[in-house]
């Protein structure tokens, strides 16, 4: 029996070999603007206070390549190429921190992935970790992730979620509240489609 292909099994197998090989879909654009930090503060708001250069105190961000710029004991390179831009953080004690946040619009019924690379800023102090979480409109789609000072490693916080508005809310939060530690960085968020066809 000949089976006929249709785009949609065309893009399910082309989903399935680049899933299998570890590698992300090509034709799955990131919709979200600066997702790599490359262009500095746009694109995204954020809960914390924004803090263009020198040091930082709790409850502010900035976007630096080099985080002892901040704090002369967070050690950390950017995820996209060690060289680039990042979002660090210094979360607010006594509520979370929604260190980076946006609203899009999005086609309801459609499915999509929302991902982000996250990291303890900390050299080595046995100070309180993070705790991150991906948000969709308010709810928790991703983590709770504790984010250890070593290994010293990027961690890929990831969920898959179907639209059921067309103003979508996406966050990505802290759920600490401690004082001390509580420093973090983001890089590389991305949401793409799953509902787009590959192309022809």
């Amino acid at each position: 029996m000949k089976i006929r292909s249709t785009p949609w099994m065309a893009r399910a197998i082309a989903l399935l070999v680049l899933t299998l090989s570890g590698t992300s879909p090509a034709f799955c654009q990131n919709l979200l603007p600066n997702g790599d930090f490359e262009l500095g503060n746009t694109g995204f708001s954020s809960s914390a206070a924004f803090a263009p250069s020198g040091p930082m105190v709790s409850g502010q961000y900035s976007v630096r390549s080099d985080p002892s710029t901040a704090n002369g004991q967070w050690c950390q390179l950017d995820h996209t190429s060690g060289l680039g831009n990042m979002l660090i953080c210094d979360g607010t004690p006594g509520s979370a921190t929604a260190a980076w946040r946006t609203t899009r619009n999005l086609i309801v019924g459609d499915t999509y992935t929302f991902e982000a690379w996250v990291n303890n800023l900390i050299c080595t102090n046995s100070y309180t970790d993070p705790v991150m979480e991906l948000r969709v409109d308010g709810v928790t789609s991703a983590g709770p992730l504790t984010l250890p000072e070593t290994p010293d490693q990027w961690i890929k916080l990831s969920a898959t979620f179907v639209a059921t508005s067309s103003s979508t809310m996406l966050e990505v939060v802290s759920t600490s509240v401690a004082g001390t530690g509580n420093d973090f960085a983001i890089d590389d968020v991305s949401l793409v489609s799953l509902s787009q066809a590959p192309p022809a």
